[in-house]
């Protein structure tokens, strides 16, 4: 392939590969010795500057999708948070100005008949209560409140990973040197190397297939209709290490997620 022979180098990527989950071992008796480990690595490649160009035009595009989104989000959460608490300071009026008339109903007469004293007492001991039920009203809405911006979070995460899945696909289909690192990358992570297979899309088999002997990685290599482009899976004695790009994107992103609610929890701990 004339790709990976040009001279003039546009652009330099880096890419970080974590570690694939074991989906199956098909010789139980035999352990896992240890996990891959986090592979960083640069490549640089020539790309024909008009697919460089409508690349960036793509990749634009969808960012400004995703600021447009996010923007919606936010203002979507903002007004609904404002609407619960408006309603829930209305409700804790109109719950006060109720109580505030059966005091001045139960009291005044009590407070005539009784004394000005005891009658005072008595207002107060009804006035308390109706700020205690007033400020459950507010914090029931500022609860409400927070439970609306995490919200926020969580869908600004799926949107982050949903466009940066977008665009890592866009590169692997235009630029078929960062898959070739990542399956050198995979191919380090079983300690058993005899036995090792990789699987590739029909697609990217096309291109490896076209490789030179030099290029190409010294393990069985086959295609796979049932990945996509992009998508690797090794296949050995330990089991099958799954280093599809989806499949890492969705493990991080729930990783993610899970740390902005147990940040939150933390938050909201008062023992934290």
């Amino acid at each position: 392939m004339r790709l990976f022979t040009r001279t003039a180098i546009l652009k330099s990527e880096t890419i970080e590969i974590t570690s694939p989950c074991l989906l199956e071992n098909p010789k139980p008796e035999k352990k896992l010795k240890s996990q891959g480990t986090p592979v960083e690595f640069s490549l640089s490649l020539p790309l024909n500057d008009r697919i460089l160009s409508a690349e960036e035009e793509k990749i634009s595009a969808l960012l400004a999708q995703a600021e447009k989104e996010a923007a919606e989000i936010i203002a979507k959460a903002k007004k609904e948070a404002e609407l619960l608490v408006q309603n829930a300071q209305a409700e804790s009026e109109a719950l006060k100005d109720k109580v505030a008339e059966q005091v001045r109903a139960e009291v005044t007469p009590l407070a005539q008949a009784e004394g000005y004293e005891k009658g005072w007492q008595e207002a107060q001991s009804k006035a308390k209560g109706i700020m205690d039920r007033a400020k459950a009203y507010l914090d029931m809405a500022q609860k409400v409140l927070q439970q609306e911006y995490e919200k926020v979070d969580e869908q600004l995460v799926k949107l982050a990973f949903k466009i940066a899945e977008k665009v890592l696909n866009s590169s692997l289909q235009h630029d078929p040197q960062i898959l070739l690192n990542v399956l050198r990358n995979v191919a380090q992570m079983p300690l058993e190397k005899e036995t090792v297979t990789l699987h590739l899309s029909k697609e990217d088999f096309q291109w490896y297939a076209e490789l030179s002997e030099q290029e190409k990685l010294p393990y069985s290599v086959v295609a796979d209709e049932t990945l996509k482009v992009g998508d690797v899976l090794l296949e050995c004695s330990e089991g099958i290490f799954d280093a599809r790009l989806n499949t890492q994107l969705e493990r991080l992103e729930r990783h993610l997620v899970e740390e902005l609610k147990h940040d939150e929890v933390g938050k909201a701990d008062p023992k934290s």
